[in-house]
């Protein structure tokens, strides 16, 4: 599949991504654009305005998707969407078909990282939208944790996966806990920046202290790029972009600034971070500047407790590492494999 296909989606979706991902190198470029659009497909579901059954339906023939080469049974779930989704995201689904076709041209250990990421994921969402009713209403900064648990730091965890095995390395337990960090920082910065248009839509995910922890999780975020080695250089402008893109949207958000300029501002931002990607103390001066408008952090957020309904979810955190995360979770763990060294680091060497 030519990757403009892929960035063709991309754009109508997010612009962000659309902009970073194609610095990538092409098999990672690939894998990631394919892993975020179908993550996108996953979103829709649970952004849908189908009653809680047909919701649980529609994750369950998504899931099944995944697997089969069932090109009839992807037109039915796309036309399930008929009127019920944006523009970008129907024309999204109309294409499931070519992308699940193209999942089943990866590497199969590439293959079984994204589908078991996307199923832990759609299992969170399943389980978050049946504690609150129904309806994305979180009521705390412990439950905004976990929810972006699913959402994003699983997708985090996804990407340093997809990196190893891409240029042979090896990942350890603190690297992957900031990987989560890294998703979660931005799947923050998110919620931050649709508060207002969440709620018209009934959605609430900004409760009291969810602001407070942004600074930690940033700083974990960019723990995760310094320690980025040589070999992955791609990879970590990409993560360093992202990284000060939602830096950027804070800083925006919490001034109220308006968009004008905003395109400039942003491209001499990413140029100059990208002059800088290699230096570790230029980055690092460059962070503290960045991260100066973020609140101090606050101390960690409660832990919310998932009752017994709560299953299918795979990482290859240990529950100390989910505890430092503040995430009280029942996992499956995968077997340990060449990507999965217990006490190796994301290189074959010191990461500076």
């Amino acid at each position: 599949m030519r990757f403009e296909f892929y960035d063709a989606h991309l754009r109508r979706v997010s612009r962000s991504f659309a902009f970073c991902i194609p610095r990538l190198r092409p098999r990672l470029r690939r894998q990631v654009a394919l892993s975020y659009l179908l993550f996108r497909v996953a979103d829709t579901i649970e952004d849908s305005p189908f009653a809680a059954a047909r919701r649980e339906e529609l994750f369950d023939a998504f899931s099944s998707l995944l697997e089969e080469r069932d090109v009839h049974g992807a037109e039915r779930f796309a036309a399930a969407f008929e009127a019920r989704a944006t523009d970008a995201e129907r024309l999204l689904i109309e294409d499931l078909p070519v992308l699940l076709a193209d999942l089943q041209t990866f590497p199969v250990e590439a293959r079984t990282a994204i589908v078991t990421t996307l199923r832990s994921m759609m299992n969170g969402m399943r389980y978050v939208l049946g504690a609150f009713g129904g309806e994305l209403r979180l009521p705390d900064a412990g439950a905004v944790d976990l929810y972006c648990f699913f959402v994003a730091g699983l997708v985090g965890e996804l990407l340093s996966r997809l990196v190893a095995l891409d240029r042979g390395l090896t990942l350890d337990g603190p690297l992957l806990v900031d990987a989560h960090r890294f998703g979660r920082f931005l799947q923050k910065v998110n919620i931050i920046k649709d508060a207002t248009s969440d709620r018209a839509l009934g959605r609430e995910l900004l409760p009291d202290g969810v602001e407070g922890s942004l600074r930690r999780d940033a700083e974990g975020a960019f723990r995760y790029v310094l320690r980025l080695p040589p070999s992955c250089d791609d990879y970590r402008l990409f993560c360093a972009w992202s990284l000060f893109l939602g830096l950027f949207t804070v800083a925006r958000s919490r001034n109220g600034d308006g968009a004008s300029s905003r395109h400039e501002e942003v491209s001499a931002m990413l140029a100059g971070i990208e002059s800088i990607a290699a230096d570790g103390h230029a980055l690092t001066a460059q962070f503290e500047r960045a991260a100066a408008s973020l609140p101090l952090a606050d101390a960690p957020a409660p832990r919310f407790v998932p009752d017994t309904r709560l299953r299918g979810v795979t990482t290859k955190l240990t529950r100390e590492q989910l505890d430092e995360l503040g995430v009280v979770l029942c996992v499956t763990r995968p077997a340990l494999g060449r990507t999965d060294a217990p006490s190796a680091a994301l290189s074959r060497r010191s990461a500076g």
